[in-house]
């Protein structure tokens, strides 16, 4: 019998218990695949990935393990980001998800992971790149945003990385007039991993299972740091690069203090990686 256990989650285990689910959703011209071939991208204990192939069409099937714990929620979020995105050409089209458990089917999109073919050469284009693609996907959720008013030296305070820093109350004057409105569904994540520069040159975002209620631009700021980890070397550049993609401030701060907001945050996370904080 399938287990939704950590041991027994399995692609193919997966696949013996979903495959008419997966069957039907890939249907979508009303021909039942009489053969889907199957890649398997990622098996982890938490989720998995695989390429399907049927019909001269090809998905991308992500699964989240049930027995661990967040699997729904996780599923939830990227269900969200994706049905917001639909249309933008910022990530894969959804096909389908399902209801009772915590899987959804994606066109596959044919293109190269960003972090397989950045470069310290490269970098700077690719950053400048991701700059545009956060400010069209901030663009795309900015109508599902929420007024929570705040400011920067308060919000910062809250996150256990930053805010318990020694002599956190030194930054007040710098970060309390920069206010903050809008929270709005960001990313969540960093880095060059999670996007594909695709056949016509145009990125592609994914994995949206972390993305949450963050102040508008909350992004760039983790990119920033995350960048610092990655191309120390040319940190402040990558991090310029990227603020000209994103091409303003949020919707309380400008360009300006935009950057200087980018500047504190890598360096008060410069011995962790900015991917990895999480909101107190």
């Amino acid at each position: 019998m399938y287990d939704d256990s950590p041991s027994e989650f399995t692609v193919e285990s997966w696949l013996s218990a979903h495959g008419p689910e997966l069957t039907k959703a890939m249907s979508l011209h009303g021909e039942v695949p009489e053969h889907i071939a199957v890649t398997k991208l990622v098996e982890k204990p938490s989720h998995l990935v695989v390429r399907l192939e049927a019909n001269g069409e090809a998905f991308v099937a992500k699964a989240f393990n049930p027995a661990m714990g967040k699997a729904a929620e996780g599923r939830r979020r990227e269900v969200v980001a994706l049905e917001r995105l639909a249309l933008t050409g910022l990530c894969p089209p959804l096909v389908a998800y399902g209801k009772d458990n915590p899987w959804l089917l994606m066109r596959f999109v044919e293109g190269k992971r960003l972090d397989k073919i950045t470069t310290p050469e490269s970098a700077p284009s690719h950053a400048h790149a991701l700059g545009r693609w956060y400010r069209a996907y901030t663009d795309a959720m900015v109508d599902h945003g929420v007024s929570e008013p705040s400011n920067w030296f308060d919000y910062l305070r809250k996150v256990e990385a930053i805010g318990k820093q020694d002599n956190f109350d030194r930054f007040r004057s710098l970060l309390e007039p920069m206010t903050i409105d809008l929270r709005l569904v960001t990313k969540g994540d960093g880095g060059f991993q999670n996007y594909l520069l695709d056949q016509e040159g145009d990125l592609i975002g994914l994995d949206f299972e972390r993305s949450t209620l963050k102040p508008y631009g909350w992004d760039i700021l983790v990119s920033s740091a995350q960048f610092a980890w990655e191309f120390p070397d040319i940190a402040e550049d990558l991090m310029d690069a990227l603020l000209a993609g994103w091409s303003g401030g949020t919707d309380r701060i400008v360009a300006e203090e935009m950057r200087m907001l980018a500047q504190f945050f890598v360096a008060v996370t410069a011995n962790g990686v900015g991917d990895h904080i999480k909101q107190g």
